[in-house]
């Protein structure tokens, strides 16, 4: 194979640089020709007029600003599919995109977490920025679609004066075409990768009464990238990420199976555990003396919640003893069981499941109980049997 003496390269930049030669003869000739005009020849040469700058039209060499507008026939000729990328030609303008919203930056100001509020974003000189957040949508959330669209008036710098605060560092004005500018039925369809379509029915008249009337509907969805990060695979095995809320049961276990559905909950995409602890009479050794503490009180701390049942009614001392400096909500069904120490006691008082609760114990376990949850309690009791009285009323219950 042999080489000619042109590099690939070389040759394509002659033929670039001829075809440009070619693109810009017709406007260098036009810029003669407007040399070659006589003074009423260019007093008579069409401007463009903008109407966003001072609202009302005027020519854009009057406007008060720097100007730009980008038309119809230059938004079909690029392919613009949304009004971001519209504004992405303009001078000035940048766009960024977050995977969910696209977000404009005018002439090097965009602060991360702004949300474009100081950019207003007009319909036909009606405001669209929303009314939460004062921020415009330029993406497929934009309420137009593009191909309704005449003109975009683009105006630099502040406008507040003429359109309130939001006007900071633009006003953009999306002028729409009118139905005596289609005239009939227009259908349209698009479709694209990552199983992207859109289709669109739209319907322009002027009738003879003067009514300008266009109606317009699309319907579009896409599928988009799929993203996958493996470190998030990384994170939902590692146990650390996802600690799951430990439900422990001390003694003789008066609920059987009624625990069981929590196994496959999730609360706070926190999985549920349920643990289950012998009462202190299983570790009596051969002469039937108890240990002076569970022997389980370490495993019992990790949990988040015990309920201790009635069985161990006569050693609540030994179990609640141990644990008392855990961030631990310790709840039973027993009597005097706030006055041992723990936190809520549940009782039942005319067919009516009531509940108690020790104030001084929860705030001894750094468990902060709402204001809520009290009013509701049937009983509130102030003493803590491990460290005495918590207020002047030294354990009178409330």
């Amino acid at each position: 194979m042999t080489q000619t003496p042109y590099g690939g390269g070389t040759w394509m930049s002659v033929v670039l640089l001829a075809v440009m030669a070619v693109a810009t003869s017709p406007a260098c000739s036009e810029q003669e020709d407007l040399f070659a005009m006589s003074l009423e020849d260019l007093m008579a040469v069409e401007i463009d007029t903008v109407v966003s700058a001072s609202k009302y039209e005027q020519k854009v060499s009057d406007a008060p600003s720097s100007v730009t507008i980008i038309t119809a026939d230059e938004i079909r000729k690029y392919g613009y599919r949304t009004l971001a990328e519209v504004l992405r030609s303009a001078p000035g303008f940048y766009v960024n995109n977050d995977r969910n919203y696209e977000y404009v930056g005018v002439r090097g100001f965009r602060r991360p977490g702004d949300y474009d509020t100081r950019i207003l974003l007009l319909v036909d000189g009606h405001r669209t920025n929303e009314n939460i957040g004062n921020s415009p949508l330029f993406g497929v959330q934009f309420v137009l679609d593009v191909d309704l669209i005449d003109r975009v008036e683009i105006i630099r710098g502040p406008g507040s004066s003429l359109y309130g605060s939001n006007a900071l560092l633009a006003v953009i004005n999306v002028i729409t075409k009118g139905g005596k500018t289609l005239n009939g039925l227009e259908l349209s369809g698009e479709v694209a990768g990552f199983d992207t379509w859109k289709s669109r029915i739209t319907y322009g008249n002027r009738f003879d009464n003067g009514l300008d009337l266009l109606v317009s509907a699309t319907r579009g969805d896409s599928e988009g990238h799929e993203l996958y990060f493996k470190e998030f695979d990384d994170n939902a095995k590692n146990d650390d990420s996802r600690p799951p809320i430990l439900i422990g049961i001390l003694g003789t276990d008066p609920f059987a199976d009624a625990f069981e559905p929590l196994k496959d909950k999730e609360v706070r995409n926190r999985p549920v555990v349920i643990r289950r602890f012998k009462g202190l009479d299983e570790f009596a050794d051969a002469e039937g003396r108890l240990p002076a503490r569970h022997p389980q009180s370490e495993q019992i701390g990790d949990c988040h919640v015990v309920f201790i049942c009635r069985s161990e009614k006569e050693h609540l001392t030994a179990i609640l003893g141990p644990l008392r400096r855990q961030s631990l909500l310790t709840v039973a069904d027993t009597p005097g069981f706030l006055e041992a120490g723990g936190i809520v006691d549940f009782l039942i008082e005319d067919k009516k499941v009531c509940f108690e609760i020790n104030t001084a114990a929860a705030q001894r376990a750094g468990l902060q109980i709402r204001s809520q949850l009290l009013r509701l309690a049937k009983r509130i009791v102030q003493t803590d049997a491990f460290e005495g009285p918590n207020d002047e009323e030294n354990g009178n219950d409330t």
